[in-house]
């Protein structure tokens, strides 16, 4: 979160290089062990509750978001107010209510008055103190050592926090709480991601059903104890890539050209992309869903084909962003792919999934936003198989 250290570069940076091991592509063997015990400890039992012995139709969206978020609470977000059903309720509610220029606003405390919607705001507050809960006794527990040998994520963040900012020491104490809250609402909001790459991609499975068979025949054979397992999971990545490429979470967006950035041309201008671009704020705007199906670099873009993932395939620079790219690039997308596969691989060992989608009003992409959402329900019929 780039507000969560107001906006100050060298801050963002101590702060995301402190944390760069948590969220490292290394570290996912670590944080499996984890997930995979909150995942047959708690979030088979709670599918098992939504869904019951003989199967039913379900929200699927409601479904992912309530998992996702059980997976966060493994890594450190759990106390008896941060229930995964309230804050999947909370964060659904947020994204469903704000526009896209008040996002950041949600994040930052200090701003939340500037919010017209009070009702939000109100639910921004109840999910910020219930953080604060969580924040304060994970600094209880780092002092007095009893968090054990564990991974977690909230404990990562109270100690990069304190690597910023130059305050007295009770100054800084709060002010470090206040932007760890900062990064919490943001990973509860961001989670969200993840459901609609994993609803989007149920989706488009509607229309190639083999495809959908190949990609859970794989997941069904394949056990997995181990981070190593769910990486030869070759076929289902394919399928998460692609997913991704049809139907990324964030849409679009902005960036600002750096003052730092050293001027190229006479004029003060340096190139990018073709285009002169002047130093001084320049704003460049991206759209991820055109480039990933800009038929200069993808053969037949508007084609779910996984096959076009080959080991040897490197798509163009800037073609393919679904974690965007560079220093501001996902620091949290090892995880994601983790997680969505860890998902994937238990849904199809304990169901058949059929998506049931409403004829009259089926699931939609809504593109005229820039954070992905959903129009109607994804409903799907999960029935229980014998594991």
């Amino acid at each position: 979160s780039t507000q969560s250290t107001g906006g100050n570069g060298k801050n963002w940076a101590i702060k995301r290089k402190a944390m760069s091991h948590f969220f490292s592509k290394s570290n996912m063997d670590e944080l499996f062990p984890q997930c995979k015990e909150h995942l047959d400890g708690h979030v088979i039992g709670m599918w098992q509750e939504k869904v019951g012995s003989k199967g039913s139709v379900v929200d699927f969206h409601d479904l992912m978001a309530v998992t996702y978020i059980h997976f966060m609470t493994s890594l450190g977000l759990q106390s008896e107010s941060l229930q995964p059903q309230k804050v999947a309720d909370m964060t659904s509610r947020i994204l469903d209510e704000i526009a896209i220029k008040e996002t950041k606003t949600l994040i930052s405390y200090k701003k939340l008055t500037q919010m017209k919607a009070q009702d939000v705001v109100e639910i921004v507050k109840e999910l910020r103190q219930d953080c604060l809960t969580v924040v304060k006794k994970t600094s209880r527990d780092m002092r007095s050592g009893q968090l054990g040998d564990k991974k977690n994520m909230v404990a990562d963040l109270i100690d990069a926090g304190r690597m910023t900012g130059k305050t007295s020491t009770l100054l800084k104490h709060s002010m470090v709480f206040d932007k760890v809250i900062d990064d919490i609402v943001t990973i509860c909001l961001v989670t969200d991601n993840l459901v609609k790459q994993t609803c989007t991609l149920f989706m488009l499975l509607e229309k190639y059903p083999k495809i959908q068979k190949m990609m859970f025949d794989e997941l069904r054979e394949v056990e997995v104890e181990s981070n190593r397992d769910l990486r030869s999971l070759k076929f289902t990545e394919k399928c998460i890539l692609e997913g991704m490429r049809m139907a990324p979470a964030l849409l679009r967006g902005l960036r600002t050209s750096s003052s730092r950035e050293n001027p190229r041309n006479e004029d003060g201008s340096h190139d990018f992309a073709g285009y002169k671009i002047y130093t001084k704020g320049f704003r460049i705007a991206y759209n991820h869903y055109v480039m990933h199906h800009d038929e200069e670099y993808w053969t037949d873009p508007y084609t779910f084909n996984p096959d076009r993932w080959t080991k040897d395939f490197v798509p163009a620079e800037f073609s393919y962003t679904p974690f965007w790219a560079g220093s501001r690039g996902c620091i949290g997308k090892h995880l994601a792919m983790m997680l969505m596969k860890l998902t994937l691989s238990a849904l199809a060992k304990r169901y058949d999934v059929e998506q049931r989608f409403d004829k009259e009003n089926p699931p939609v992409i809504n593109q005229n936003i820039a954070p992905m959402k959903l129009k109607n329900e994804v409903t799907c019929f999960l029935r229980p198989r014998e594991v």
